[in-house]
């Protein structure tokens, strides 16, 4: 008995179909599906950058980074932005 390509394909391409479905969940409102089932310590990063505020391109992204991992953790995990030399001098944030 010969397993053909295409059959192959077709049978594992329903397979990764039904393993996703499956692993969506009941749809449930649940409080851990509501709020994302964040649970955990919480965490608190410094992260130094080397583009002042006025870039608001680099900064800013910077900025918009912290609010987004801290909206996905429930708070649990907060980035705080320093800019150049409030931790280390502006050329010194890798070393």
């Amino acid at each position: 008995m010969t397993i053909k390509r295409r059959d192959f394909l077709k049978k594992a391409g329903a397979g990764a179909g039904l393993a996703t479905l499956g692993a969506c969940g009941s749809g449930e409102d649940t409080p851990d599906a509501v709020d994302g089932g964040v649970s955990g310590p919480r965490v608190e990063w410094r992260l130094a950058t080397s583009y002042p505020p006025s870039i608001d391109i680099l900064y800013g992204a910077s900025e918009r980074l912290a609010e987004q991992v801290s909206a996905a953790t429930g708070g649990n995990f907060t980035i705080r932005v320093y800019a150049p030399g409030e931790i280390v001098p502006a050329l010194q944030v890798m070393d």
